[in-house]
């Protein structure tokens, strides 16, 4: 009996021997301390800072304007929440930050479950494999941030060990799966038991997303990033665009779960006109989403001519040279500041081997392919028959009517004038017409006047600013304005058949911030006050309320999609407020209307070199038909490669005047445009 006992005890010993070395085979031991607590706590409220520390190899070239806009809206949505889409041009980086800004979310705390989304099963996988080996790998984020990686360290790759790994004889729950990563459960740690997930954009498991704590809290998705959610071939195909934005909408946005609101970033590029991204980057049609589009260049070379004659070269280089454009680069060289002139690209350092510079990258990928270009890297797709139903150069070049300038043609008895203020200069037009809107621009300048005619507003010489030296900004202002109306207004503008007429209404710019009432103030004590009118523009788009729809107030006289305020109502004197988007599209088709035709615009002179920067002004914005509540509105918006759209503003204002007056298009009368425009269907697929 007693060897019996001697045995038991012996096994017992054995066991418990066995159970303390297995429990030391599971612990991972102490943690070491983190290597540098000032370079790490720099970097937590610095996104920026963070990818420049630790990811010095990735993020080595300067950043661009487009990359700190990405990673400021980045920061905010993972810190303060939201959606936002944020289209950069194809090769700008938009994963790599937007993975390393998850894994920045999940070390210092911001979020606890976070999901990346690629386009396929494959990017995703890319996603969570990138955030595995950088924690695995990046020896500064090891250094820094021990209580993560050190287990992950212990792991030595075989995953099978995760079920087992302790801290201290406590399970760190760690899970380093394929698409699946749960950080270690460790006291005092801001991402203990946090979660990143990776899955396709149509993966059939996105519903239900949660996850258990080692405390029995249940956690669910706060923070999703969306990358590049298309393909070549789903933004081709309606039907795969509305699939997946109803994938996004009712399942991705769904994941936080009932009465809490999930934030979201959604970095993508535009690949067709139409697809996913253009939508979800409509302002309009989702406003929600607060998309921005960022370009590769924000503004083109101002002289193409050359630019052509440089592709000429590269053309001629890449069949003599075997695909190399050495000769287009010399010829870029030794043309380099007249081909740059004008240019303003967004990240300079962005250029291949072979090129010297951003914009002749940009360029050689306009000139390989246009349409890329201007969906991918732009980031704003045109097509042909868009391009064709915009204002061109051509278009503006043959409306010149041959009149001397200041001649008003004969028929029109309403001359009418537009200024729009700004901080350097006054812009102006003054326009006849007849009582159809037969008209033309007959005078247009700035004040102070320019001794050439090739400027833009942000190098011109002569300004408020020295020609009133001394006064306060308001002052300058208002003596500008009295000594150009002083001019024009008592300007008599001779007929063809004689007859002196002068401006019966003159409109100006209200919406300039907080230096309106000054605008105000002198169209009240000037002594030609009875013609002077405040002007407020607005761009009313597709799913806002007409002006013609509201209900006039007691003493307003409302009109054609303008309304004239009560007398007093504001500043003692009456205003005009205007849907900007609808006067633009009637004055783009009275400039299309030809010439002889009721209702066709033209511009004074023989020369169209001579109005070269009024018609850059002309061209400066683009439309876009846009539905909204039933109905179809050109949206008008900046080019990027046109800085100035001031005389278009002014043309428009002018117009706008006139209709004040009681000019009227027969065939539109006092109610609506459409009827003399053509509607421009939008694709079938919108998202709601």
């Amino acid at each position: 009996m007693i060897g019996v006992r001697s045995y038991e005890k012996r096994k017992q010993r054995s066991r418990a021997r066995q159970a303390d070395m297995s429990a030391a085979g599971r612990d991972i031991g102490a943690i070491p301390p983190c290597a540098n607590p000032r370079r790490r706590a720099r970097c937590k409220g610095d996104l920026k800072a963070f990818l420049k520390t630790y990811f010095p190899k990735v993020f080595c070239d300067p950043w661009s304007s487009n990359h700190i806009r990405v990673i400021e809206k980045e920061a905010s949505a993972i810190r303060h929440g939201g959606l936002f889409a944020l289209a950069m041009p194809r090769g700008s980086g938009k994963t790599a930050i937007s993975t390393r800004a998850a894994l920045w979310a999940i070390l210092y705390g911001y979020r606890r479950y976070v999901v990346l989304f690629g386009a396929t099963e494959k990017k995703a996988g890319e996603i969570i494999d990138t955030i595995k080996k950088t924690i695995e790998t990046n020896e500064l984020i090891r250094a820094d941030f021990p209580e993560v990686c050190f287990p992950v360290e212990k792991l030595d790759g075989i995953v099978n060990r995760c079920k087992g790994q302790t801290h201290k004889g406590k399970r760190t729950y760690i899970e380093w799966g394929a698409d699946h990563l749960v950080m270690p459960t460790i006291d005092g740690s801001a991402c203990s038991g946090s979660v990143i997930d990776a899955d396709s954009i149509t993966c059939a498991n996105i519903r239900g997303k949660h996850y258990t704590t080692s405390s029995g809290e249940s956690i669910r998705p706060d923070f999703c990033i969306i990358d590049d959610p298309q393909t070549p071939e789903s933004a081709a195909s309606e039907e795969q665009c509305k699939k997946r934005w109803q994938i996004i909408s009712g399942d991705i946005l769904r994941m936080a779960g009932p009465g809490i609101k999930m934030t979201a970033v959604m970095p993508c590029t535009v690949i067709e006109k139409g697809d996913l991204a253009d939508r979800v980057l409509n302002t309009e049609l989702h406003p929600e989403w607060n998309g921005e589009r960022m370009r590769l260049m924000d503004a083109m070379p101002d002289d193409m001519d050359l630019w052509d004659k440089y592709r000429e070269v590269w053309a001629r280089s890449q069949r003599e040279h075997a695909g190399s454009i050495k000769d287009a680069t010399e010829f870029y060289r030794q043309n380099r500041a007249a081909m740059d002139a004008g240019a303003l690209p967004t990240w300079p350092a962005r250029y291949e081997p072979g090129e010297i510079s951003a914009v002749q990258s940009a360029m050689n990928i306009l000139i390989a392919n246009r349409k890329v270009f201007y969906c991918e890297f732009q980031n704003e797709p045109q097509s042909e028959s868009d391009e064709a139903d915009q204002l061109t150069a051509e278009l503006l070049s043959n409306k010149l009517n041959g009149l001397p300038r200041n001649r008003v043609p004969l028929g029109c008895d309403n001359v009418t004038m537009y200024i729009d203020i700004h901080d350097k200069l006054l812009f102006y037009v003054v326009a006849a017409f007849d009582n159809e809107f037969t008209g033309a621009v007959i005078d247009y300048g700035t004040w102070p006047r320019q001794k050439t005619s090739d400027f833009t507003m942000d190098d011109a010489r002569y300004t408020m600013v020295t020609q009133y030296n001394g006064m306060g900004r308001s002052a300058r202002i208002y003596a500008a304005l009295t000594d150009l109306t002083a001019l024009c207004l008592s300007t008599d503008y001779k007929r063809e058949d004689g007859a002196a007429l002068r401006i019966t209404r003159c409109h100006i710019d209200a919406n300039w911030g907080p230096e309106t009432p000054v605008v105000y103030r002198f169209c009240r004590q000037n002594q030609m006050a009875n013609i002077l009118t405040p002007c407020h523009g607005r761009g009313i788009l597709a799913s806002g309320r007409p002006l013609s729809a509201r209900k006039p107030v007691k003493g307003e006289k409302p009109g054609t999609e303008w309304y004239l305020s009560g007398h007093g109502a504001k500043r003692g004197i009456r205003f005009c407020a205007y849907d900007t988007n609808y006067w633009k599209t009637f004055v783009a088709q009275r400039i299309k209307t030809a010439t002889g035709d009721i209702g066709s615009l033209t511009f004074w002179g023989h020369d169209a070199t001579e109005h070269a920067t009024f018609f850059s002004h002309m061209r400066a914005e683009y439309f876009t038909p846009t539905a909204g509540r039933g109905r179809v509105v050109d949206v008008w918006q900046p080019r990027p490669q046109h800085p100035d759209n001031h005389w278009w503003d002014c043309l428009t204002g002018a117009v706008v005047a006139a209709s004040v007056a009681g000019v009227a298009l027969t065939e539109v009368g006092t109610t609506s445009v459409k009827k003399e425009k053509k509607m421009v269907a939008l694709p079938a697929y919108i998202p709601q």
